[in-house]
Formats: structure tokens, C-alpha cells, sequence
């Protein structure tokens, strides 16, 4: 299930307890996330998964 979340620069979103998004910078069609998680949880674009798999 997707769901659609609103967020304006320099606002955070929380998944669970472990993981926090915030939006550091909007330019032209690019968005920069800043993301805080535990060592334990890696993060991977998907077009790097699709390439490796």
C-alpha cells in the first residue's frame, strides 16, 4: 500500500520509532532527503536494487 504524504522543506515524517525523513532541499525535479536510521537498516535506491537483481 502507498501512501501520499505532503511535506514542505525542512519538515520530518517518522516511520515507527527508528526512522525519520526530513526534506533538506528542493531543486528543479530533485528532492533531498536527509534520513536517520539505525545501523541496522540499510537503505538502497530502487534503481539500484533493480540493477542487482
Amino acid at each position: 500500500m502507498m501512501q501520499i504524504i505532503i511535506r514542505r522543506l525542512g519538515e520530518t515524517l517518522y516511520i515507527g520509532e527508528d526512522i525519520e525523513i526530513t526534506i533538506l532541499a528542493l531543486k528543479d525535479d530533485e528532492v533531498r532527503l536527509g534520513i536517520n536510521v539505525p545501523k541496522s537498516v540499510s537503505i538502497e535506491r530502487r534503481e539500484t536494487c533493480d540493477r542487482n537483481h
